[in-house]
This record gives C-alpha cells, sequence and structure tokens, in this order.
C-alpha cells in the first residue's frame, strides 16, 4: 500500500526491553519542503533541529531518504554534495553535518531515527561510514515502502516499538546500503582457477562449506570422478579436495572469531565444524594457537 506523503513525525518512548533488541526506532517523519520555503522547518525537539550556519551533530543514527526536489548535503567526512532526489543519507553519531533543498525546487524529506548496538558494529566494521554516508542508487522506492509500513504499525500498535518495528528499521539499512555492497565487499578467498572444473568444485566449497558437506557430495556434482578432481586439485592448488574443504571453514571461523563476539560453539557450528572441540584442534594443529588466544590476539 502506498501513502501519499505528508508533514507528520513522531518521537517514539524507548523502554528497557527496546534496548535488548540492539537496534531500536527513536523517531519517524516526513516533510514536505516547497520551494523558496524557510529551512529547517520548525516544530522540532532540540536534538533534531538545526540552522544552516551551526549546523548539527546527532546522538544517534537517522535514515534521511529525499524522494523528491533537490537539495545540498555537507558533512565533515563528505564536503559539499549537490544532488537530485532520490538520494538516501545515513547520519551517524557525532559527525557535524548539515543539509538542506535548493530552493528553486524544494524537497521532500523522509527520516527515520534508529540506536542500538546493533548499528554500532555495522559502523565498527565500515558496512555503514561517516565517509560514505550518501547513497544515490538505493532503492528509494522499497525504502519509501517500509517507511509507509513503520507508520502503519505505529497507527495500529498502542506499544509503539516492538520486534516488528526492528525488523523494518534493519530492512531500511539493507534496501540503502545493499548499493554499494558489490564495490566494497572483498571475497575471503578467490574461488576463480584456470581449470573450469576446480572453478566449479571451489565454488561449491566456499558457498556450502557451512553445511557437513563431504568431498564425495561435492564429487557428485561434478562431471568428474573423485580421482580426477584430486589430481586436478593437486596440480592447480598444490592440496586435496578435503583440504580445500577444511581451509575454507577455517578461514570463516577466524574471520568470525575476530570481527564478532559470538559464542566459540556457535562460530564452530556456523562455519562447517562439527563443535568447539574440532574447531579447537584445528586451529591448534594449523595455527598453533586456541580459537580464545586467536580471538584476543586479532579482534
Amino acid at each position: 500500500m502506498t501513502l501519499e506523503p505528508k508533514n507528520n513525525y513522531e518521537y517514539l518512548a524507548i523502554s528497557e526491553n527496546d534496548l535488548l533488541w540492539d537496534l531500536y526506532i527513536t523517531g519517524i517523519g516526513t516533510d514536505i519542503i516547497p520551494p523558496n520555503a524557510a529551512y529547517p522547518p520548525d516544530g522540532h525537539p532540540g536534538i533534531y533541529s538545526f540552522s544552516w550556519q551551526k549546523g548539527r551533530v546527532l546522538p544517534e543514527y537517522q535514515l534521511l531518504v529525499i524522494s523528491q526536489g533537490s537539495g545540498m548535503f555537507e558533512s565533515i567526512e563528505t564536503g559539499e554534495i549537490h544532488f537530485d532526489a532520490p538520494a538516501a543519507i545515513i547520519l551517524l553519531p557525532g559527525i557535524w553535518h548539515r543539509y538542506r533543498p535548493h530552493t528553486a525546487t524544494g524537497w521532500t524529506e523522509h527520516w527515520l531515527s534508529l540506536n542500538g548496538e546493533f548499528l554500532y558494529r555495522l559502523s565498527r566494521r565500515n558496512v555503514i561510514s561517516a565517509a560514505e554516508a550518501f547513497y544515490p542508487d538505493c532503492n528509494v522506492q522499497k525504502i519509501m515502502e517500509i517507511h509507509n509500513n513503520i507508520w502503519q504499525q505505529l497507527q495500529n500498535s498502542p506499544q509503539k516499538n516492538t520486534p516488528v518495528l526492528t525488523a523494518y528499521g534493519m530492512e531500511a539499512l539493507a534496501h540503502t546500503v545493499q548499493s554499494k555492497s558489490p564495490d566494497n565487499t572483498t571475497p575471503l578467498h578467490d574461488t576463480h582457477a584456470t581449470d573450469p572444473v576446480v572453478a566449479q568444485a571451489l565454488h561449491i566449497i566456499w558457498s556450502h562449506s557451512h553445511r557437513n558437506i563431504s568431498v564425495n557430495e561435492i564429487v557428485n556434482q561434478l562431471p568428474v570422478t573423485r580421482r580426477t578432481l584430486e589430481r586436478k586439485f593437486n596440480e592447480h592448488l598444490g592440496h586435496c579436495i578435503g583440504r580445500e574443504l577444511l581451509i575454507c571453514r577455517l578461514t570463516r571461523a577466524k574471520h568470525m572469531l575476530s570481527s564478532t563476539s559470538l559464542p566459540i560453539e556457535h562460530i564452530a557450528l556456523a562455519t562447517g565444524f562439527s563443535g568447539a572441540d574440532r574447531l579447537g584442534k584445528t586451529l591448534r594443529q594449523l595455527e598453533n594457537t586456541t580459537p580464545s588466544q586467536y580471538r584476543k590476539k586479532n579482534q
């Protein structure tokens, strides 16, 4: 269902239970700024209000979507960016910024204020950053649908903040940042090989290593025998198929140990090991360290 945009905003109360979800919405709004109108509009609380001369620093995250018009965004990290709608901007806490529509066009803005530990983890991993705050190629139409869904949820739920809003907030962020994902994503391993059969086997391994997949299951998906595939692996990679499967699982486990705080048992199971004991044994054999020691050294 598509709703016609109108000037409206709401700031949500946050309970102790909301904090447990690690992502929660603190406010939502839409402002239609006609040509030659004063900006920013009045009526917002002090932490959200700002003047063009002084700019603003927020204590939380904000997703700003411009669906119509044109304008300018500036932050201490990006410098000046002049743009035409549609576009989105992710504002990070503690970063000075300012924005406004061009006088001749005005604009329609939709914003979502969010906070929580989940967002700080994304920031620490550089999934979102102040330097890459501007998103001109994101799916604005989809984000607008989510924005409308949040409004409807707020109208229907007397509790206001709910797990449903958390899911909507995460979905809106995903549709914003994915427009830059292909350029920013570095694979953990190069699955290309000069031999097409080896390349196909590598793709299977690095796409399914989180499962309890065996070497025979890999071979069964290829037009060669196990003996031929083993020979090709040794010729092109210098090791057998089973070793590549182990390398894949260990590479991903090391990445999760260094970049997350998940329990070691969860990491082991998520990366295809039978349990924490098996992951620990493999790390000791190949890296001469334990999962806890590796995490402490590399996190």
